[in-house]
């Protein structure tokens, strides 16, 4: 296990890209914040403590700007070895800004930002709540997709188990396969639900 961890003013930036193959991530929005912190641990499998440390200095934590946007990426496809590596982050970010993520397999945990959700995992767990702006979901596999307290739109796209929808402002729109209990609760506007059994 390696700590990991970084950060930097956001400036003028209005949304923070992640870009982490493999690990958990949870995103917090905060009012009174002005800067992107990313604090968590990562883990790596190897065959040594030679070979993970190898694995560990391949794959820097970076945080970087990027005009509008700023990117934290966790290197792991840099990875020089043959081990397998995984990061759990907690970042904290200004509420006022927009999230976009890129992953293979993690869960995500996003909540209290004014700014929306641009979501692509191929395996996850994802948890929206208190989401000012539109949230996209586009996932290959899920067991629980939970939103609660949107007030903007969702557009939710791939397959699945369970969907739990609770306090959505704005239009919903479903499109995918979800074998497990669909709930949706106080939804304001039109929802929208296609599968390949049901439309």
């Amino acid at each position: 296990d390696y700590e990991v961890g970084g950060q930097k003013p956001a400036g003028p930036a209005t949304r923070v890209v992640f870009q982490n193959n493999r690990g958990n991530l949870r995103i917090v929005g905060a009012a009174d914040s002005t800067e992107i912190k990313v604090t968590g641990r990562k883990t790596i499998q190897a065959l040594n403590h030679g070979e993970a440390d190898r694995g560990n200095d391949s794959t820097p934590l970076e945080i970087v700007v990027q005009g509008d946007q700023i990117i934290v990426r966790t290197n792991q496809d840099h990875n020089s070895t043959n081990s397998k590596i995984s990061e759990d982050l907690e970042v904290t970010i200004p509420s006022h800004m927009s999230v976009e993520t890129h992953g293979n397999f993690g869960d995500y945990d996003i909540t209290d930002l004014d700014g929306g959700v641009d979501l692509h995992s191929d395996r996850a767990d994802v948890r929206l709540s208190k989401i000012g702006a539109n949230s996209r979901v586009e996932l290959g596999r899920s067991d629980l997709v939970r939103a609660v307290d949107l007030k903007g739109n969702l557009d939710l796209q791939g397959k699945g188990s369970d969907v739990e929808l609770e306090n959505i402002a704005g239009q919903v729109t479903i499109n995918g396969s979800y074998s497990g209990s669909l709930e949706f609760k106080n939804v304001a506007k039109p929802l929208h639900y296609e599968s390949p059994n049901t439309d």
